[in-house]
């Protein structure tokens, strides 16, 4: 890259990342499910001073079981920003904003300013990272797919240079402290292609003492947070998951989402994750099968000697990058396939090597002649502009209001000196969360639950409200 041209080409990838990470981040209405819920805990959390338990419509919730880095980051943004869509979702997208900052470091030690732009493009132009259930919602998918960067990046390069590095020990297993303070234990996702890839190297790193000092960092945390629990967390026998957080998250989130449990599919099903694959990543999925079916056709115009590179700054470096990373992808990629618990979101981490990938084809194909450099920049360009397209066109599409949301804010001072609200229904958990950061009244919910109920009237008398909804059909 031309050095005069070096510092605009980086601002404005970041500048494109920070668009789409933040532009209209509180106008989109809360999500009914998780972040919902996690709005709830959060605002619970603040206004009971319990920081340990969860809870939700006033009592112990034990669905939520993970660790809570960001319930408190969230509670944290309520506190400074107020409690709205904004704040809850603000430690997400800067979450993903991180992400993003480690992925291009990577790119930048690996190839230098060129490869480090196409790397945060490549990672900024999905929807598996700036995407509904990660960095644009209050959910902890983004701060758990930080916490996997920051290990993947500090793992490579400990091996790639062989020696000792006390601070990149400590990143190592602070990017799995993060992980298991976001996620609990779905860190193990990563464990088979982390073993895999240090394999050569376990003696000397079993033996080496920053590794068990560093480890300290990792260790400390989950014996913390399981101690607390133990000292401090709260128990409900009749739970259906599990009589505590710690049960929950030990039997509940390892086996029993494996296995099955909640969202869980009779079948394994593993060709779901290739669609899911499609959802998140558009146009670059399709791209990555394209350059492969590409690479391995050409696969002796680049195997022949002298080995080239035109985007790395050597062959070694970017064959030993892409190994580690179809490692930890495959790790991944395997467990969520034969795994009875899958949803969309979960290939999220995939994003953080999706870029290591796509390059390494890319610049395999660069090297044959200036024809096919051309020709794998261009579907690589493509790719990424059908993506841009598409997260620009959610964003704008997203509806802006809903009814419970446009309720509140007209009647925002009737129901904050509120004491007591009634609602003529059993609320969704986004309605509830909406209430919640209205008053700070006692909330009770009669009648029955139904979906897209129409939030009409509100009586006051001597604080005690009474809301109206109609159901769909008397709209």
């Amino acid at each position: 890259m031309n050095p005069s041209l070096r510092l605009p080409a980086v601002l404005l990838c970041f500048a494109l990342a920070l668009f789409l990470l933040f532009w209209r981040l509180g106008t989109v209405p809360v999500s009914s499910w998780d972040e919902a819920r996690y709005g709830g805990n959060a605002v619970e959390m603040t206004r009971s001073g319990d920081y340990v338990n969860y809870h939700f419509r006033g009592q112990l919730d034990l669905w939520n079981a993970k660790p809570p880095l960001q319930v408190w980051l969230i509670a944290g943004a309520n506190r400074l920003f107020g409690e709205n869509e904004f704040s809850l979702r603000l430690p997400s997208a800067i979450a993903g904003l991180l992400t993003l900052m480690v992925i291009f470091a990577w790119g930048w030690r690996a190839g230098g300013p060129t490869l480090a732009c196409l790397f945060l493009l490549l990672g900024t132009l999905n929807r598996a990272l700036i995407g509904y259930h990660v960095a644009r919602s209050g959910d902890m998918d983004a701060l758990f797919v930080l916490g996997l960067a920051v290990f993947s990046f500090a793992l490579f390069w400990l091996l790639e240079e062989k020696r000792e590095d006390s601070f990149a020990w400590v990143m190592v297993f602070l990017g799995l402290a993060i992980a298991f303070m976001a996620k609990g234990f779905a860190f193990l996702l990563v464990g088979p292609g982390a073993l895999w890839v240090v394999r050569r190297s376990l003696r000397r790193i079993l033996t080496s003492r920053r590794f068990w000092i560093s480890s300290l960092v990792f260790f400390v945390t989950v014996a913390v947070w399981l101690g607390t629990l133990s000292l401090h967390g709260k128990s409900n026998p009749q739970s259906d998951i599990g009589p505590n957080a710690a049960a929950v998250m030990v039997f509940y989130d390892i086996f029993g989402r494996f296995f099955g449990g909640m969202n869980a599919v009779e079948e394994i099903e593993p060709f779901l994750v290739f669609m899911y694959m499609d959802v998140r990543f558009l146009a670059l999925y399709h791209a990555l099968i394209l350059l492969l079916i590409l690479a391995w056709w050409k696969r002796r115009a680049w195997k022949t000697p002298p080995a080239r590179t035109v985007f790395f700054h050597d062959v070694g470096t970017r064959d030993r990058m892409f190994d580690f990373s179809v490692a930890l992808s495959l790790s991944v990629f395997v467990l969520l396939a034969l795994s009875k618990n899958k949803i969309n979101w979960y290939i999220a981490p995939l994003v953080i090597w999706m870029p290591v990938l796509i390059m390494t084809l890319v610049d395999r194909l660069a090297t044959i002649s200036r024809r096919w450099k051309i020709a794998a920049l261009s579907l690589l360009a493509l790719a990424l502009l059908v993506n841009l397209v598409h997260q620009v066109k959610g964003i704008i599409e997203a509806s802006p209001s809903t009814s419970i949301a446009r309720f509140v804010r007209d009647n925002r001072e009737s129901l904050h000196g509120a004491r007591r609200i009634t609602v003529n229904k059993i609320l969704e958990q986004s309605e509830y969360l909406y209430l919640r950061w209205s008053s700070h009244a006692d909330i009770i919910e009669t009648g029955s639950f139904y979906e897209d109920g129409q939030f009409r009237g509100l009586t006051c008398q001597e604080g005690d409200c009474q809301i109206i909804v109609l159901p769909p059909e008397q709209r």
